[in-house]
Protein backbone atom coordinates (compact mmCIF):
# COMPACT_ATOMS: atom_id res chain seq x y z
CA UNK A 1 0.00 0.00 0.00
CA UNK A 2 2.66 2.38 0.92
CA UNK A 3 4.45 1.68 -2.59
CA UNK A 4 1.48 2.39 -4.32
CA UNK A 5 0.88 5.65 -2.15
CA UNK A 6 4.53 6.77 -3.04
CA UNK A 7 3.56 5.90 -6.48
CA UNK A 8 0.78 8.23 -6.93
CA UNK A 9 1.94 11.09 -5.31
CA UNK A 10 4.80 11.61 -7.72
CA UNK A 11 4.11 14.62 -10.31
CA UNK A 12 3.43 13.00 -13.27
CA UNK A 13 2.14 15.86 -14.93
CA UNK A 14 4.49 15.71 -18.39
CA UNK A 15 4.49 19.50 -18.58
CA UNK A 16 6.34 18.66 -14.95
CA UNK A 17 8.57 16.60 -16.67
CA UNK A 18 9.29 19.06 -19.49
CA UNK A 19 10.30 21.55 -16.96
CA UNK A 20 12.57 19.62 -15.28
CA UNK A 21 14.70 18.47 -18.59
CA UNK A 22 14.69 22.28 -19.65
CA UNK A 23 15.64 23.40 -16.50
CA UNK A 24 18.58 20.59 -16.39
CA UNK A 25 19.32 21.33 -19.91
CA UNK A 26 19.85 24.92 -19.34
CA UNK A 27 21.84 24.51 -16.38
CA UNK A 28 24.18 22.23 -18.48
CA UNK A 29 24.26 24.51 -21.28
CA UNK A 30 25.07 27.56 -19.10
CA UNK A 31 27.99 26.02 -17.06
CA UNK A 32 29.37 24.98 -20.13
CA UNK A 33 29.40 28.47 -21.33
CA UNK A 34 30.95 29.94 -18.01
CA UNK A 35 33.68 27.59 -18.35
CA UNK A 36 34.39 28.64 -21.74
CA UNK A 37 33.98 32.41 -20.38
CA UNK A 38 36.27 32.08 -17.39
CA UNK A 39 38.75 30.45 -19.27
CA UNK A 40 39.19 32.90 -22.07
CA UNK A 41 38.79 36.28 -18.87
CA UNK A 42 35.56 37.06 -20.88
CA UNK A 43 32.88 36.20 -18.27
CA UNK A 44 29.76 38.31 -17.48
CA UNK A 45 27.39 37.48 -14.97
CA UNK A 46 24.54 39.79 -16.14
CA UNK A 47 24.74 38.35 -19.21
CA UNK A 48 24.96 34.63 -18.48
CA UNK A 49 21.99 34.83 -16.00
CA UNK A 50 19.77 36.12 -19.03
CA UNK A 51 20.91 33.54 -21.20
CA UNK A 52 20.25 31.10 -18.56
CA UNK A 53 16.59 32.70 -18.51
CA UNK A 54 15.70 32.68 -22.00
CA UNK A 55 17.00 28.97 -22.59
CA UNK A 56 14.68 28.54 -19.78
CA UNK A 57 11.43 30.19 -21.03
CA UNK A 58 12.24 29.84 -24.97
CA UNK A 59 8.78 27.87 -26.15
CA UNK A 60 11.43 26.07 -28.95
CA UNK A 61 10.94 22.07 -28.83
CA UNK A 62 13.95 21.26 -31.29
CA UNK A 63 17.38 21.49 -28.66
CA UNK A 64 19.64 22.34 -31.75
CA UNK A 65 17.96 25.45 -32.95
CA UNK A 66 17.06 26.60 -29.36
CA UNK A 67 21.09 26.29 -27.98
CA UNK A 68 21.97 27.77 -31.60
CA UNK A 69 19.15 30.70 -31.12
CA UNK A 70 20.49 31.58 -27.81
CA UNK A 71 24.87 31.15 -27.98
CA UNK A 72 25.06 32.55 -32.02
CA UNK A 73 26.88 35.83 -32.09
CA UNK A 74 23.89 38.57 -33.79
CA UNK A 75 24.34 39.45 -37.32
CA UNK A 76 23.54 42.72 -37.47
CA UNK A 77 25.17 43.96 -34.26
CA UNK A 78 27.44 43.00 -31.20
CA UNK A 79 24.65 43.68 -28.71
CA UNK A 80 22.27 40.77 -27.45
CA UNK A 81 18.64 41.10 -26.98
CA UNK A 82 17.67 42.46 -23.04
CA UNK A 83 21.45 42.15 -21.92
CA UNK A 84 22.99 45.57 -22.21
CA UNK A 85 26.98 46.39 -22.56
CA UNK A 86 27.44 43.10 -23.81
CA UNK A 87 30.65 42.77 -25.56
CA UNK A 88 30.43 41.28 -29.17
CA UNK A 89 33.74 39.12 -28.22
CA UNK A 90 32.13 37.26 -25.87
CA UNK A 91 30.30 35.80 -28.85
CA UNK A 92 33.17 34.55 -30.63
CA UNK A 93 34.32 31.90 -27.33
CA UNK A 94 30.96 30.43 -26.99
CA UNK A 95 30.85 27.48 -29.48
CA UNK A 96 28.92 24.34 -28.83
CA UNK A 97 29.23 21.58 -31.60
CA UNK A 98 26.00 18.74 -32.69
CA UNK A 99 27.96 16.29 -30.19
CA UNK A 100 28.18 19.15 -26.97
CA UNK A 101 24.53 19.76 -27.65
CA UNK A 102 23.32 15.87 -28.06
CA UNK A 103 25.06 15.04 -25.14
CA UNK A 104 23.65 17.84 -22.71
CA UNK A 105 20.21 16.77 -24.21
CA UNK A 106 20.82 13.25 -23.41
CA UNK A 107 22.33 14.26 -19.87
CA UNK A 108 19.36 16.45 -19.34
CA UNK A 109 16.51 13.65 -19.60
CA UNK A 110 18.86 11.07 -17.14
CA UNK A 111 18.72 13.98 -14.83
CA UNK A 112 14.68 14.86 -15.08
CA UNK A 113 14.51 10.85 -14.81
CA UNK A 114 16.22 10.36 -11.88
CA UNK A 115 16.58 13.00 -9.64
CA UNK A 116 13.39 12.75 -7.40
CA UNK A 117 11.31 15.62 -7.03
CA UNK A 118 11.90 16.67 -3.76
CA UNK A 119 15.18 16.93 -4.47
CA UNK A 120 15.09 18.55 -7.63
CA UNK A 121 12.77 22.01 -6.02
CA UNK A 122 15.22 21.82 -2.55
CA UNK A 123 17.98 22.46 -5.16
CA UNK A 124 16.44 25.16 -6.77
CA UNK A 125 15.31 26.60 -4.10
CA UNK A 126 18.49 26.72 -2.62
CA UNK A 127 20.50 27.09 -5.38
CA UNK A 128 23.26 30.01 -5.33
CA UNK A 129 23.36 30.56 -8.97
CA UNK A 130 21.39 33.49 -10.08
CA UNK A 131 23.57 35.72 -7.08
CA UNK A 132 21.70 39.35 -7.26
CA UNK A 133 19.30 38.20 -9.43
CA UNK A 134 16.99 36.74 -7.43
CA UNK A 135 13.92 38.26 -9.50
CA UNK A 136 14.77 35.74 -12.05
CA UNK A 137 15.11 33.07 -9.89
CA UNK A 138 11.36 33.63 -8.05
CA UNK A 139 10.31 33.85 -11.92
CA UNK A 140 11.32 30.19 -12.49
CA UNK A 141 10.25 29.21 -9.14
CA UNK A 142 6.39 30.65 -9.98
CA UNK A 143 6.92 28.62 -13.55
CA UNK A 144 7.23 25.78 -11.57
CA UNK A 145 4.77 26.27 -8.89
CA UNK A 146 1.93 26.90 -11.68
CA UNK A 147 2.45 23.72 -13.04
CA UNK A 148 2.15 21.71 -9.79
CA UNK A 149 -0.47 23.89 -9.12
CA UNK A 150 -2.27 22.52 -12.41
CA UNK A 151 -1.25 18.45 -11.39
CA UNK A 152 -2.28 18.73 -8.01
CA UNK A 153 -5.89 19.77 -9.18
CA UNK A 154 -6.32 18.32 -11.95
CA UNK A 155 -4.69 14.79 -11.67
CA UNK A 156 -3.70 14.29 -7.82
CA UNK A 157 -7.24 13.79 -6.82
CA UNK A 158 -8.01 10.97 -9.29
CA UNK A 159 -4.83 9.49 -8.50
CA UNK A 160 -5.29 9.25 -5.11
CA UNK A 161 -8.89 7.48 -5.52
CA UNK A 162 -7.31 4.73 -7.40
CA UNK A 163 -5.88 3.54 -4.20
CA UNK A 164 -8.36 4.23 -1.71
CA UNK A 165 -10.98 1.16 -0.53
CA UNK A 166 -14.25 2.10 -1.99
CA UNK A 167 -15.77 1.80 1.25
CA UNK A 168 -14.28 5.21 1.89
CA UNK A 169 -16.94 7.07 -0.77
CA UNK A 170 -19.93 5.62 1.18
CA UNK A 171 -22.26 8.31 2.48
CA UNK A 172 -22.25 7.65 5.91
CA UNK A 173 -18.37 7.25 6.17
CA UNK A 174 -18.54 11.13 4.57
CA UNK A 175 -21.14 11.95 7.01
CA UNK A 176 -19.20 11.18 9.72
CA UNK A 177 -15.66 12.57 8.23
CA UNK A 178 -17.48 15.83 7.52
CA UNK A 179 -19.15 16.10 11.22
CA UNK A 180 -15.57 15.05 13.15
CA UNK A 181 -14.15 17.88 10.50
CA UNK A 182 -16.63 20.76 11.32
CA UNK A 183 -15.96 19.91 15.16
CA UNK A 184 -12.27 19.75 15.04
CA UNK A 185 -12.86 22.99 12.84
CA UNK A 186 -14.94 24.50 15.60
CA UNK A 187 -12.63 23.59 18.63
CA UNK A 188 -9.64 25.30 16.45
CA UNK A 189 -11.38 28.04 15.41
CA UNK A 190 -12.54 28.64 19.33
CA UNK A 191 -8.78 28.15 20.40
CA UNK A 192 -7.45 30.25 18.01
CA UNK A 193 -10.15 33.04 19.15
CA UNK A 194 -9.12 32.65 22.39
CA UNK A 195 -5.43 32.61 22.07
CA UNK A 196 -5.15 35.94 19.75
CA UNK A 197 -7.66 38.03 21.92
CA UNK A 198 -5.39 37.08 25.00
CA UNK A 199 -2.06 38.28 22.84
CA UNK A 200 -4.03 41.07 22.07
CA UNK A 201 -5.12 41.81 25.49
CA UNK A 202 -1.88 41.36 26.38
CA UNK A 203 0.03 43.49 24.45
CA UNK A 204 -3.11 46.80 24.63
CA UNK A 205 -3.91 46.59 28.69
CA UNK A 206 -5.19 50.35 29.01
CA UNK A 207 -8.80 50.69 28.29
CA UNK A 208 -11.79 48.64 27.04
CA UNK A 209 -11.13 47.12 23.62
CA UNK A 210 -13.27 46.35 20.72
CA UNK A 211 -11.63 42.95 18.31
CA UNK A 212 -13.58 43.33 14.39
CA UNK A 213 -12.69 40.38 12.22
CA UNK A 214 -12.12 41.90 8.61
CA UNK A 215 -11.10 38.04 7.16
CA UNK A 216 -9.42 35.07 7.53
CA UNK A 217 -7.45 34.16 4.60
CA UNK A 218 -5.78 30.98 3.38
CA UNK A 219 -1.76 31.81 1.97
CA UNK A 220 -0.58 29.07 0.10
CA UNK A 221 2.89 28.74 -1.57
CA UNK A 222 5.06 26.27 -2.97
CA UNK A 223 7.14 25.25 0.43
CA UNK A 224 4.56 26.80 3.21
CA UNK A 225 0.85 26.85 3.90
CA UNK A 226 -1.17 29.29 6.37
CA UNK A 227 -3.64 31.51 7.10
CA UNK A 228 -3.97 35.22 7.27
CA UNK A 229 -5.56 36.77 10.22
CA UNK A 230 -7.25 40.41 9.24
CA UNK A 231 -8.69 42.32 12.25
CA UNK A 232 -9.07 45.80 13.42
CA UNK A 233 -8.74 46.78 17.31
CA UNK A 234 -11.08 49.56 18.53
CA UNK A 235 -10.50 51.27 21.78
CA UNK A 236 -14.07 52.72 23.30
CA UNK A 237 -14.59 56.08 24.65
CA UNK A 238 -16.94 56.86 27.24
CA UNK A 239 -20.19 58.93 26.95
CA UNK A 240 -18.91 62.43 26.31
CA UNK A 241 -21.19 66.01 25.93
CA UNK A 242 -21.10 67.69 23.37
CA UNK A 243 -21.15 71.85 23.38
CA UNK A 244 -21.12 74.06 20.43
CA UNK A 245 -21.07 77.80 20.83
CA UNK A 246 -21.95 80.26 18.00
CA UNK A 247 -20.96 83.35 17.36
CA UNK A 248 -24.19 85.62 16.06
CA UNK A 249 -24.27 89.10 15.02
CA UNK A 250 -26.82 91.42 14.44
CA UNK A 251 -28.32 93.93 11.77
CA UNK A 252 -27.96 97.33 12.57
CA UNK A 253 -32.25 97.61 12.46
CA UNK A 254 -32.56 94.74 14.76
CA UNK A 255 -30.37 96.86 17.22
CA UNK A 256 -32.50 99.80 17.16
CA UNK A 257 -35.56 98.04 17.18
CA UNK A 258 -34.45 95.93 20.84
CA UNK A 259 -33.94 99.62 21.59
CA UNK A 260 -37.21 100.54 21.06
CA UNK A 261 -38.90 97.65 22.31
CA UNK A 262 -37.81 95.62 24.12
CA UNK A 263 -39.88 92.55 23.34
CA UNK A 264 -38.79 92.61 20.18
CA UNK A 265 -37.35 88.94 18.56
CA UNK A 266 -34.35 89.76 16.20
CA UNK A 267 -32.74 87.51 13.59
CA UNK A 268 -29.50 86.97 14.34
CA UNK A 269 -26.79 85.62 11.82
CA UNK A 270 -24.19 82.69 12.74
CA UNK A 271 -20.46 83.85 12.05
CA UNK A 272 -18.59 80.83 10.68
CA UNK A 273 -14.78 80.03 10.66
CA UNK A 274 -14.09 80.67 7.12
CA UNK A 275 -10.41 79.47 7.62
CA UNK A 276 -12.20 75.97 8.97
CA UNK A 277 -15.54 76.09 6.78
CA UNK A 278 -17.40 75.33 9.82
CA UNK A 279 -19.54 77.48 12.20
CA UNK A 280 -19.47 77.15 16.09
CA UNK A 281 -16.52 76.30 18.36
CA UNK A 282 -17.40 72.77 19.52
CA UNK A 283 -15.40 70.70 22.90
CA UNK A 284 -16.63 67.92 24.68
CA UNK A 285 -16.80 67.18 28.03
CA UNK A 286 -16.57 64.12 29.97
CA UNK A 287 -19.58 63.52 32.16
CA UNK A 288 -17.72 60.99 34.65
CA UNK A 289 -15.54 63.69 35.22
CA UNK A 290 -17.25 67.25 34.81
CA UNK A 291 -20.78 68.11 36.14
CA UNK A 292 -22.35 70.24 33.92
CA UNK A 293 -24.93 72.66 35.06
Amino acid sequence: MEAQIDKKILINSKAWGKLKKRYALTSIIVIDILKMTQKAGKSNEEATIKIFYNLFVDEEFNVHKLVKKHIEKPQSSGVFPGIPNFYSSFWDIITFSSTSINRADEESMKISKSMSDKKFVQDLVNSPFFGKFNDLKQKILDVFFEEYQNWRKNTYPSNIKEILPRVVFNRQLSERLTKEFEKEKQEIEAYEFERICKVIEEKYQDGPMLLNIRNISASESMFSNGYRFHHEIETTQPNQLQITIYETSLEQADTLQLQEEEFHVPNPTLLSHYSRGQYGTSFHLDTQVYDFR
